[in-house]
């Protein structure tokens, strides 16, 4: 049970890192420090809702495209199970029916009731399809899920494996996107979709980059706010540094040794991701998040400034201690 409940990933690294200054810090600890608390926004799931729907085919109008592909597929979205159908399968659906459509309206020239009403139909799915890709981004569970932020971030071993089969999925759905927009249903490979979240729903990549950036944010301002102005962040003329040479020591073992080429897995994976994830669900209720996490601004500016402010603290210490910060040599004097 002890297991199970230790930090991992991020917060293990920062937490080692801060029991270590604390100790030596000494004199100050959570309860006596009056941190200001660390603030993250919080975004709500999309709501669920329900899919737009048209006019109906009755049976006997089936019966009479049993000729056309059109008909087995509206025969199956009929049914009972296709009334449940995941909403990858739905949003499929209505491409297959922008696909499948004139062809069979061509050959039911002696029918103009039900060519007209396919016609019909065939006119209100084509203008409401970008709708439709909008509410399969936000009710497929299998996306609600990768976009839900867990408490686990990355793997500081395999660190960004996973971020390519990641980043191949979201270019296939911003493909079929842009498809849609650009008015080529046509080329679209329904197959696609459902391919799409299948590999989507493996991986958890997105929500543990997502923890990760909410751990490294945390765990800076909180760091920051202990070092910054502590007394023994700061030398006085005839001080002896043996404790800040400890503190140096300490920054550049586990800060610039560990956690620093641990952020930059983050930062690798915010670029691969950062224009394909903003493009794909730009205008949905995902987009505030979307925003948030994936784009030069939001928490990967935050994260910036406050690894700045990091070692702004630190580049202090040491002009006033006139010490090195030196991967193995933190702590000699320069002189």
């Amino acid at each position: 049970m002890l297991q199970a409940c230790s930090p991992t990933g991020a917060d293990a690294l920062w937490e080692d890192y801060e029991q270590r200054l604390v100790r030596i810090l000494g004199d100050e600890s959570p309860d006596e420090t009056p941190f200001s608390a660390v603030t993250i926004p919080r975004f709500p799931l999309p709501p669920k809702r329900g899919l737009h729907e048209g006019g109906s085919i009755g049976l006997l109008e089936l019966g009479r495209l049993g000729h056309c592909h059109l008909g087995g597929l509206i025969a199956n979205h009929n049914s009972s199970l296709g009334k449940v159908a995941e909403p990858a399968v739905r949003f499929a659906y209505e491409i297959e029916f922008i696909q499948a459509a004139p062809k069979c309206i061509e050959t039911l020239l002696d029918d103009n009731a039900l060519s007209a009403k396919l016609a019909e139909e065939l006119e209100r799915k084509q203008s409401t399809l970008h709708e439709s890709f909008i509410w399969f981004l936000e009710n497929d569970d299998d996306i609600r899920q990768r976009l839900f932020v867990k408490r686990i971030g990355l793997d500081i071993a395999s660190g960004n494996a996973g971020l390519s089969d990641t980043q191949q999925q979201m270019r296939t759905l911003l493909a079929i996107r842009n498809a849609i927009e650009s008015d080529n249903v046509g080329s679209v490979d329904v197959m696609d979709v459902n391919r799409a979240v299948k590999l989507l729903s493996k991986s958890e990549f997105l929500a543990r980059y997502m923890a990760g950036m909410d751990s490294h944010l945390r765990a800076l301002r909180r760091l920051n706010q202990r070092l910054d102005g502590h007394k023994l962040m700061r030398c006085t003329p005839g001080h002896n540094p043996a404790q800040q040479k400890i503190l140096l020591n300490v920054l550049t073992k586990y800060f610039i040794g560990k956690i620093q080429p641990y952020l930059g897995v983050y930062s690798e994976s915010q670029f691969a991701l950062s224009s394909d994830m903003q493009s794909l669900f730009n205008g949905s209720e995902w987009q505030a998040q979307v925003e948030y996490y994936f784009s030069d601004s939001g928490i990967t500016a935050e994260i910036k400034t406050a690894v700045r402010d990091h070692i702004r603290l630190w580049q202090g210490l040491q002009q006033s201690c006139m010490l090195e910060i030196k991967h193995g040599t933190a702590g000699r004097s320069s002189g």
